[in-house]
């Protein structure tokens, strides 16, 4: 006599004779006592005795007195009752990815859930069905499609045919799809960049951004990524979604890349407070616009203009220009402003060859032009003056009325009058043939 404690089982006999009647017993403590259709028991009066729950009933002896026409009772041999209990069981719930983008429909295998419906019980059988009623199986379990939320049913028996049932629910994650489209500039200028954007592509957490041809990817943040032109004349760039379940659904983006001006500042060989600096660029051309900056709030437009700096010190001077396709490039040169050179003593060289030779053929003083204010006396020995210019520009040969001055010793006083400074040297005149 077996049951499983939670459906229906019974004990029955088989008797012969006439007016058959039947009382079912049950030994409890010491003695069997009569069972009643009551509580877990039913057909106590029938040759089967039905229990519907047989929980603290193991190993309880059951026995059947049989009396024909109310007469000769006979007592059957006592049975023990053996309580085997269902498999235990455990629901499940799988993620599956779609198999077709878009389709919502997902291969599962549903023998990889047995483990997991048993708990890791051994000897346990695990049959798949469609339905509750387990009416229906499952075609091939281990490679079955399914959608979202569909619920697989699996009976799960033990070797002593007693069973359970438990549910697979099934959630189908979409893979990325649908018809993308990457927004942003048509055309970029060489080392110039934009910012481009991907929609249109559903269930995708997250995007891959590539470039091909002349592109460079600067940077990508989700659905915006930074793209820079770099060189050629076309780039594609190519935006595809992805989630955990793969990659799918993407957008291409075909951007014409123009060519950006080319320029190189030539600055002055020095620039000195107060002095006239010229600037121009290479290689030499027309520009739509062009706009020259030298770093003191000071502006032009000319193509090669000059600028007085007022100050000393580092300046940063930049040229932005843009051509005829609208591209822009702006260089930049660093430069440095020097003050105003100090004149002394041995700026004025000590020799004169008055003989129209050009080599030592002038009166020199270093660096007077950069005071224009000045002024410059030649005394002889005797303190008189020979020779007298204000605003000297290193253009006297030591002639006096046409004639070459005697060759001796002289004593060159300069003044300096923005400065009011005044230093002298002597010079010697020499004559040569």
């Amino acid at each position: 006599m077996f049951a499983d404690g939670r459906v229906r089982h019974g004990n029955s006999l088989t008797a012969t004779g006439t007016s058959l009647t039947y009382q079912w017993q049950a030994k409890i403590g010491a003695t069997f006592i009569n069972v009643n259709n009551a509580g877990v028991y039913s057909g106590a009066t029938a040759n089967q005795l039905q229990i519907s729950n047989s929980t603290g009933l193991n190993g309880v002896l059951f026995q059947c007195v049989v009396s024909s026409a109310g007469s000769c009772p006979v007592t059957s041999s006592a049975v023990s009752l053996t309580v085997t209990p269902r498999p235990v069981v455990v629901n499940q719930t799988q993620a599956s990815c779609e198999t077709t983008p878009g389709s919502g429909i997902a291969t599962v295998d549903l023998t990889a859930l047995n483990s997991g419906i048993t708990a890791g019980s051994a000897g346990l059988t695990v049959s798949w069905y469609t339905n509750a009623a387990l009416t229906t199986p499952v075609a091939v379990p281990n490679s079955t499609s399914a959608g979202n939320n569909v619920v697989f049913y699996a009976k799960v028996s033990n070797t002593a045919g007693c069973s359970s049932s438990a549910t697979a629910t099934i959630t189908v994650n979409n893979r990325p799809g649908g018809t993308g489209s990457v927004s942003g500039a048509l055309s970029l200028c060489t080392n110039s960049e934009s910012t481009y954007s991907i929609t249109g592509i559903s269930n995708a957490q997250q995007y891959q951004w590539q470039v091909s041809g002349g592109l460079e990817l600067v940077s990508e943040t989700g659905t915006n990524a930074t793209i820079r032109a770099v060189s050629g004349t076309t780039g594609t760039i190519t935006a595809t979604g992805e989630n955990s379940c793969g990659t799918g659904g993407s957008a291409n983006l075909t951007v014409q890349i123009l060519a950006a001006p080319e320029v190189q500042i030539v600055p002055p060989d020095q620039a000195i407070v107060g002095e006239i600096s010229e600037f121009s660029y290479q290689p030499s051309g027309s520009f739509k616009s062009l706009l020259w900056d030298f770093g003191d709030n000071a502006t032009s437009t000319d193509n090669a203009p000059q600028h007085q700096y007022t100050a000393e010190g580092n300046f940063t001077v930049s040229l932005t220009v843009v051509n005829d396709l609208d591209c822009e490039v702006t260089e930049t040169a660093a430069i440095v402003v020097l003050p105003v050179p100090d004149v002394s003593d041995s700026d004025i060289k000590n020799v004169i060859t008055a003989n129209s030779d050009e080599k030592n053929g002038f009166l020199y003083i270093e660096n007077i032009e950069k005071y224009p204010s000045n002024q410059v006396v030649l005394l002889d020995r005797w303190g008189v003056e020979v020779f007298k210019k204000d605003n000297y520009l290193n253009d006297w040969d030591a002639r006096r009325n046409g004639e070459f001055l005697p060759a001796g010793q002289y004593v060159c006083v300069v003044k300096l009058n923005e400065t009011g400074k005044i230093f002298t040297r002597t010079v010697s005149i020499i004559k040569r043939k």
